[in-house]
């Protein structure tokens, strides 16, 4: 029996159910799945059947999660999935006709019950023993194998993603960067670009860097600062930076371009020699998960030392 048959096997064997909604409150990209992946093992370790919801999703083009990924267990689409949201999107009145739904369909949990549980520090503490998943440790070791067999792309966006990276067309060997600007800065402060050249010279010897990033000055600099190394990047020469905001207003087929370009980066980060990352950002966070169970997981934050639950 694979592993998703096993899990979704313990999964449908839980008594309370909860529906969790991906993609609806206007968060960047990887905070919303990030979140999905903390949500599966808080409802696992609490022994509440986890399903889940998309729609509406901001990186919607048609379902939301199923755009891009291939569905490990059937995706709900509710008349009251606009009722399941982050705690603090709702409106009062909102949340008390949620608590009526709940009760009509025999639902215990919507995202809003459930979102500051798998995001306390108690959970951050949590030990998993699942001997049948094969989840024996923390928090991180239990994402890092529910990643590596969960995170599997649609066919076609795998596609998309891989012509994406063949243009760049990348040496054997290379250390990855991501570099996050744009609205961040409300919650973290910029690291330099030139602290992440400086990091990579004390690790490594490679002189190649595939950079992710929102903001093509991180390139300009990178580059101007640093003649020595071959810069690689998927971002556009006009990229200021992300702005969540702005990203939800622009046309579906844009979304969806966007995505891919950042799923791609993803995948070459994950598979650099070695990743220098801020773990404050839920691109950092997310590869501290996945890279739990590569074959080279070295990987190295730039502001807080350990992975966290942001």
């Amino acid at each position: 029996m694979s592993w998703l048959a096993r899990y979704r096997d313990i999964n449908r064997s839980f008594q309370r159910i909860c529906v969790y909604r991906v993609g609806a409150s206007g968060a960047g990209f990887f905070s919303e799945y990030n979140n999905l992946i903390l949500a599966m093992l808080y409802c696992l370790h609490h022994r509440i059947q986890f399903r889940l919801a998309s729609a509406g999703a901001n990186f919607a083009v048609h379902r939301g999660f199923t755009d891009y990924f291939l569905p490990y267990f059937p995706l709900e689409d509710n008349w009251y999935d606009r009722f399941n949201n982050r705690p603090w999107v709702l409106r009062p009145e909102e949340k008390s006709v949620a608590e009526q739904i709940k009760v009509a369909n025999g639902i215990e949990y919507f995202t809003q019950d459930l979102f500051d549980d798998f995001r306390s520090g108690e959970f951050a503490r949590t030990t998993f023993d699942i001997p049948a998943l094969g989840i024996q440790g923390d928090v991180l070791h239990a994402a890092s194998v529910v990643l590596e067999h969960i995170w599997e792309l649609q066919p076609s966006v795998q596609q998309k993603v891989e012509t994406k990276i063949a243009r760049l067309e990348l040496p054997n060997e290379y250390v990855g960067f991501h570099i996050r600007r744009g609205d961040k800065i409300r919650e973290t402060p910029q690291v330099a670009t030139e602290d992440y050249f400086r990091s990579a010279e004390e690790h490594t010897r490679v002189r190649s860097a595939v950079i992710a990033t929102d903001d093509y000055g991180a390139v300009r600099e990178a580059r101007a600062g640093f003649p020595e190394w071959t810069v690689y990047t998927l971002c556009d020469a006009d990229a200021r930076g992300h702005d969540q905001l702005r990203f939800d207003s622009q046309a579906r087929a844009k979304i969806s371009d966007d995505v891919v370009t950042l799923l791609a980066d993803a995948e070459l980060l994950f598979s650099a020699g070695s990743t220098f990352v801020t773990y404050t950002a839920n691109m950092g966070m997310f590869l501290g998960m996945r890279r739990g169970h590569a074959d080279r997981p070295e990987i190295h934050s730039l502001d807080v030392p350990h992975w966290q639950i942001l």
